[in-house]
């Protein structure tokens, strides 16, 4: 990342932290034209309000099957069924 003043200029890919969840340096890809985000996520399960996850799967480098919990979290329908 390079630091111009007060903007921030990044390339077409770069890493991400989420702190809360003890995560650091997690590679995400920029859209600047996107209208909302996505993270790619497998072994999703929703428990009595308790959403579990693991960032990535099997088939990525990055894939470490660590599970993230969490109540915190916004639940949308998809529209492709």
């Amino acid at each position: 990342m390079v630091r111009n003043n007060t903007t921030d200029i990044i390339g077409a890919s770069t890493f991400v932290d989420f702190p809360k969840f003890g995560l650091k340096n997690i590679p995400a890809k920029v859209d600047t034209g996107a209208d909302s985000s996505s993270i790619w996520a497998s072994s999703i399960t929703n428990k009595n309000g308790v959403l579990e996850f693991c960032l990535f799967d099997k088939r990525s480098r990055y894939y470490t099957g660590n599970v993230i919990t969490t109540r915190d979290y916004v639940s949308c329908k998809s529209a492709i069924q």
